[in-house]
């Protein structure tokens, strides 16, 4: 599969447009800024480095059709895969001349069809059908407060009890996060690192419109 990568910098108009504007974000909305997440949660661990994007392009495309697409995401959107086990992946090229890849998969979640622990729990087996590998699930969450509690009770959908399933059974992601969009008049972004818990100092992170803009700005003349 042919992946197209973009540089922050090249994605930086696009970034600002959906971030300042107010219409709904869609597909490819939400799985860039759920990777932005991921990357502004995870970039101090790398010493100072260029990220880039890649997007897989849809498998029936041509080689000559590859090569004539222009280099504008706005413009390939149409041409990115939509069933794929990585949907986004990030290239890290630090300074140093070490390369790391995080492979991410998303899947958006409906809280009107998954809205109890019971519910996450069937549809978590049923992502137990994959082939273990280091790719990442990205859950998407949209519109809500973020839904997971510690303790359970008002929340309906309880971490505790997603842990303990998680001890018990084998999940063939490496890792699982939780990227709540909350889209109202101050837009907010909750970072939840679902799984392993507690093996990294990521835990539970909450970033504006602002902290994405800004880390994309910092981040276009590297």
């Amino acid at each position: 599969m042919h992946y197209e990568y973009f540089s922050i910098k090249e994605l930086n108009t696009y970034i600002s447009y959906i971030l300042k504007s107010k219409k709904r974000f869609n597909k490819n909305d939400n799985e860039v800024l759920a990777a932005l997440t991921v990357l502004i949660a995870y970039h101090s661990e790398y010493k100072p480095a260029n990220y880039f994007f890649g997007f897989p392009l849809k498998n029936n495309l041509s080689e000559k059709e590859i090569k004539s697409l222009p280099h504008d995401f706005t413009k390939i959107s149409k041409y990115i895969e939509d069933d794929s086990l990585e949907d986004v992946r990030i290239i890290i090229k630090e300074k140093s001349g070490d390369t790391f890849v995080l492979p991410l998969q998303m899947k958006r979640i409906d809280m009107k069809n998954i809205d109890s622990t019971l519910k996450m729990i069937n549809f978590l087996e049923k992502l137990k059908i994959y082939s273990k590998s280091k790719t990442r699930l990205i859950m998407i969450y949209e519109d809500i407060i973020t839904p997971l509690s510690r303790e359970g009770g008002k929340y309906k959908i309880s971490l505790v009890e997603l842990e303990k399933w998680f001890r018990e059974n084998d999940f063939p992601f490496q890792e699982i996060i939780l990227a709540c969009l909350k889209k109202e008049k101050k837009r907010k972004i909750t970072f939840y690192q679902f799984w392993p818990l507690m093996k990294t100092p990521c835990g539970e992170k909450k970033f504006t419109m602002n902290d994405i803009i800004t880390f994309t700005k910092n981040n276009s003349n590297i």
